[in-house]
Formats: C-alpha cells, sequence, structure tokens
C-alpha cells in the first residue's frame, strides 16, 4: 500500500477500507507527510486485531492518542472513532473517520467506543449505513454497560437475530426505508419480535430466514402488505427445513403466500411445487429445492416439464445444481 503511494504525491482524495492492517495515527501523518503531501480528504475504515497481552481499553486508548495530533485536530479537522466488543470471544476492533462513509456497519450490543470527536452522538455521522448487521450477545458479568453513541436512520437491509433486546430500537429508531430484512430465528418467541418488525417496515420487499430450524404455525400467521418475496433457502445451509404438504398448503394460503411474486424453498416432495404453483396466485418465480430428488440426472426437470405448461420456463441453478430455477407464466 505504501509503495501505491510513492508515485501518488499529487492525489488529493482518498478512501481506504483495509482488513488486517494496523497505522496508528503517527504512522498516518508520516505517511501523508513523506508521500501525500496534496492529501485534502482521507476516509478511512481499519478492522485490526486487538492483543491478548494487554486490556482493550488500554489498547484503544493508546490508539486514539495518535489521532490526536494538531495534524489531526487542527490542521484537517479529521476525526476518528474506534469501536471494540466486550466479547470474550471478539478480539477484532474497527477505526473509522468520522463521518462513517461506508455503506455497510457490523454492530453487537456489548459494542464500546471512543472518539477523537466531542460531540460524536449525532445520528447524521451514520447516514450513508443503509446496510446493518446486529448482533447480540449475553453476558450477565458485564455491569452499567455504556453503549455506542451510534444511531442509524438510513437502513434499507437488515441482518438480525430473534429475539432482541429493546436497546435495538435505540440505536435504528425508524425502518421506513426498510427494502429487505434477513432474521435468524431462535424459538417460537422471536415471531413476536419479527411481526414488530415488521409492523415498522411499510417499504418492506424481500424476507430472509437465515436460520429455519423449525417451521412453526407463527410463521403462517406474519403480516406485512409490502413483502412480495420470501426467501428460506438462500442463507441456510442445514440438512433441515424442508415443508411437508401442510405446511406448503398453510404457506400459500398465508397473507404473505397470497402477496409472494418470488418464492425460495426447500420441499419434501415434487408435488408440493405444483400445489404451490396452482394456489399462490400472485408467484412469478420459484426456486426450489426438492427432498425426494434421489438421482442426479435431470429426472425432476424433465418431470415438471411433462406437468407444466410449455410457456414455463426452467433450469437448474448453474452455482447450485440442487435448486431448480422457474419463471411462471
Amino acid at each position: 500500500m505504501i509503495n501505491l503511494f510513492y508515485n501518488m504525491i499529487n492525489l488529493s482524495y482518498l478512501t481506504l477500507d483495509t482488513n488486517y492492517i494496523y497505522l496508528n495515527g503517527y504512522t498516518w501523518e508520516n505517511i501523508f507527510i513523506e508521500h501525500l503531501p496534496n492529501i485534502k480528504i482521507f476516509r478511512l475504515r481499519m478492522y485490526f486485531e486487538l492483543s491478548l497481552n494487554s486490556s482493550r481499553e488500554e489498547q484503544i486508548n493508546i490508539l486514539i492518542d495518535s489521532f490526536q495530533t494538531p495534524f489531526w485536530l487542527e490542521k484537517h479537522q479529521w476525526f476518528v472513532q474506534c469501536d471494540w466488543s466486550l466479547f470474550k470471544s471478539h478480539q477484532h476492533a474497527v477505526l473509522y473517520t468520522l463521518p462513517h462513509i461506508f455503506n455497510d456497519f457490523l454492530y453487537d450490543n456489548l459494542c464500546q467506543s471512543k472518539s477523537t470527536l466531542l460531540n460524536n452522538r449525532s445520528h447524521r455521522l451514520y447516514d450513508r449505513v443503509n446496510s446493518l448487521q446486529y448482533l447480540e450477545y449475553t453476558n450477565k458479568s458485564i455491569n452499567n454497560l455504556s453503549h455506542c453513541s451510534i444511531q442509524f436512520s438510513n437502513i434499507r437491509h437488515l441482518c438480525i437475530t430473534l429475539p432482541f433486546h429493546y436497546y435495538f430500537q435505540s440505536i435504528v429508531s425508524a425502518l421506513n426505508q426498510l427494502i429487505s430484512l434477513d432474521i435468524v430465528v431462535n424459538n417460537n418467541l422471536a415471531y413476536h419480535y419479527l411481526q414488530a418488525l415488521l409492523n415498522r417496515a411499510p417499504q418492506l420487499y424481500s424476507l430472509t430466514f437465515r436460520c429455519l430450524q423449525n417451521i412453526t404455525m407463527a410463521l403462517f400467521k406474519l403480516t406485512n402488505k409490502s413483502i412480495r418475496r420470501l426467501d428460506f433457502i438462500s442463507m441456510s445451509e442445514l440438512p433441515i427445513g424442508h415443508f411437508n404438504s401442510f405446511e406448503c398448503d398453510l404457506l400459500s394460503k398465508s397473507s404473505l403466500g397470497q402477496q409472494c411474486n418470488v418464492l425460495l424453498i426447500k420441499v419434501q416432495n415434487r408435488t408440493n411445487i405444483l400445489h404451490l404453483i396452482k394456489t399462490m396466485s400472485n408467484l412469478r418465480s420459484l426456486i426450489v429445492q426438492c427432498e425426494d430428488e434421489t438421482t442426479r440426472n435431470d429426472e425432476l426437470l424433465q418431470w415438471l416439464q411433462d406437468q407444466l405448461p410449455s410457456t414455463y420456463s426452467m433450469n437448474r441453478d448453474l452455482n447450485e445444481p440442487s435448486k431448480i430455477r422457474l419463471v411462471i407464466d
């Protein structure tokens, strides 16, 4: 990276996203003075690992201090924030310039932060973030937890595990712009939390279940008028989660099933595919994995072609041949 900078003496705008490159403020300052003297705007996100040999907060304090020289605070008025987690197995931290200009963000409820900007509580510092992955951990040994002063107001894509703590609502106050939601369902109570999210998301288009080990009646009672895409397979690597005939019938008759245009699903029997196409009146595209497909040839594909009108197009997914893609005419 530094060798690249040798030949860029006239560079004035630099946006950099790095993994496992650790450079403190003093080193960056030297790089700018020696190699990039014409820099005007610098935007950085730097992921790195914390050492196990000293306390996390001590390491963060040393790093933050290195970005508080006159070069950073007075000459350029570049401010940084460092976030890290109190979760024991997480040794990762991230330092970034403010405002945060990258569109994705990973956040957990044990997040801590330190900043060189004295008043960094404005949600506008994170206006560019539209994709959020929210993780939640339980740690009863941590008391008086002071959270990051972060708020997200323009989230369009959200990945979250349910159920979640009330604190989530303090960092994401509105979901009016949310168009896709990826969820992990841990228990039946999670559906109550999911419906609460759906009630706050009037623009939601896609709902993806990353982990659906148990299909319960609560799934078929969910409502949201804007959802048109249901995905039960894209993110799941579990060998379970195939819908049986009864569950397919419930899904097709549910509110979400009746308004669904695009469906990605695992089914137990090939006749379930025909039933879904017949009963889901708004279905236009179907990506399906069938449990009773035991041969490696295209016997199932041929069977579907024999059963369905010739106007339907269908083929196997080139990247995942176990999936059959149908466009319904």
